[in-house]
């Protein structure tokens, strides 16, 4: 058994299908590509953290399996994509059935997590049963979920995911701790989101990408 340990949840959707709503902005091929690229991104940012901890990639896709395997990290396949919340609730089995303390869940499109956001996380004492979350930005979602033991709420994600949770550590009589973090806040789901992100200017390999894509002349102005 495993004590003390966090293990670190990723669902991945196919990148082939992912970034839906940039559809307006980028080809299918450029979606592909950004989607892979978050997530090589998230992955070896897990990757290099030094605390002892588990990864877990869940996804439906052989290009994520393969990287994610190829990283070292544990992946757990989905005969196909249903919901970014059942692919969790399958993780969190895996999860306390693998003897884990602690789970943590994070997107695979923070383009600018570094080590550090996650081992914010990561050091806060152990308390007993408890949650900490991280908000996203725009819509009350919930960008990420670290829970102790594993299931100690029950999943959702998308809008107002964030209030839910909130609601249930209250009924639950769970401690809760908030850590509002920009960099943990911002994914890359809809136009808003990505002229957010290229207003920063962050010089990192996801600028770099889409800067060279020319991705701003296309960005509405609000």
């Amino acid at each position: 058994m495993l004590l003390s340990m966090t293990n670190i949840v990723i669902p991945v959707k196919n990148p082939s299908t992912a970034k839906q709503r940039l559809g307006d902005l980028l080809t299918q091929d450029q979606r592909h590509d950004l989607a892979l690229a978050l997530f090589s991104h998230v992955l070896a940012t897990v990757r290099s953290i030094h605390t002892p901890l588990g990864c877990l990639v869940v996804t439906d896709s052989d290009e994520v399996a393969h990287l994610a395997a190829e990283s070292g990290s544990e992946v757990l396949r989905e005969p196909r994509a249903v919901s970014e919340t059942i692919a969790v609730d399958t993780a969190t089995r895996w999860s306390c059935s693998r003897g884990f303390d602690r789970q943590m869940v994070i997107p695979a499109d923070l383009p600018w997590v570094t080590a550090g956001d996650l081992e914010e996380f990561l050091d806060l004492p152990e308390v007993g049963p408890s949650v900490v979350l991280c908000p996203a930005t725009g819509d009350d979602g919930t960008n990420v979920v670290l829970t102790s033991p594993p299931d100690a709420l029950t999943f959702r994600f998308g809008a107002r995911s964030f209030p839910d949770y909130v609601d249930q550590t209250r009924r639950r009589l769970l401690p809760l701790r908030i850590i509002r973090n920009s960099r943990l806040a911002l994914d890359l789901d809809t136009p808003d989101d990505l002229k957010t992100f290229l207003d920063l200017a962050v010089d990192c390999p996801v600028y770099q990408m889409l800067r060279g894509w020319n991705v701003r002349r296309h960005v509405p102005v609000a």
